[in-house]
């Protein structure tokens, strides 16, 4: 239920999780050997302003099929039911980065950037928050898998990421649900042609 840098054992199933922290253990095997400073960020699932689909990634999140079909003044249908997630808006990811950076004595080599939070159903939220910015937009839920048009890359309850490590270090998410739609609303209205 709650994925901790130290105490959760990393047993990626998938090619994508299993390349990933293979890629994580090599970095910070080579930074011990070679003196180079490396820290490890382990991101919770990005969303958030300039996503878009370029064909060149196939994890595109629920948020942004949101988001095109509200500047396009459709209706997104969702799946009946919504799994947990740990998402995270992309301006807490930036600055969760940059504040790692800057770290000039880190107490630990891998730190987990999230928001902290389990935000799985609240991304119906999300589609109310576009639906007042959009008029035309609407939004239902659905238990008929054909009728869905709204992707989520991940249909299984996802662990809730400890964010205790960082959060010691100085460092908060400053985006909760909430707020991290309405500055992502505000963005997509003077930006619909980012999509």
């Amino acid at each position: 239920a709650l994925l901790n840098e130290a105490t959760t054992p990393c047993v990626p199933a998938g090619v994508y999780g299993t390349t990933k922290y293979a890629i994580e253990r090599c970095a910070l095997r080579l930074g011990e050997l070679w003196g180079i400073d490396v820290i490890a960020a382990r991101i919770g699932s990005v969303f958030g302003t300039w996503e878009r689909d370029t064909g060149l990634r196939d994890m595109i999140g629920p948020h942004h099929y949101l988001a095109r079909l509200a500047v396009a003044r459709k209706q997104a249908v969702l799946p009946a039911g919504i799994p947990a997630s740990a998402w995270v808006y992309g301006p807490d990811v930036a600055r969760g980065l940059l504040h790692l950076l800057d770290m000039a004595d880190p107490p630990h080599r891998s730190f987990n950037i999230c928001s902290g939070q389990n935000w799985g159903a609240v991304i119906t939220d999300w589609a109310d928050t576009l639906a007042e910015r959009f008029p035309g937009f609407t939004w239902r839920q659905s238990d008929n898998p054909t009728e869905v048009n709204v992707r989520f890359t991940e249909l299984r309850p996802r662990g809730r990421m400890d964010i205790d490590r960082i959060q010691a270090t100085g460092w908060n998410p400053a985006f909760a649900p909430a707020r991290a739609y309405a500055h992502y609303a505000a963005w997509l209205a003077t930006n619909p042609d980012a999509l």
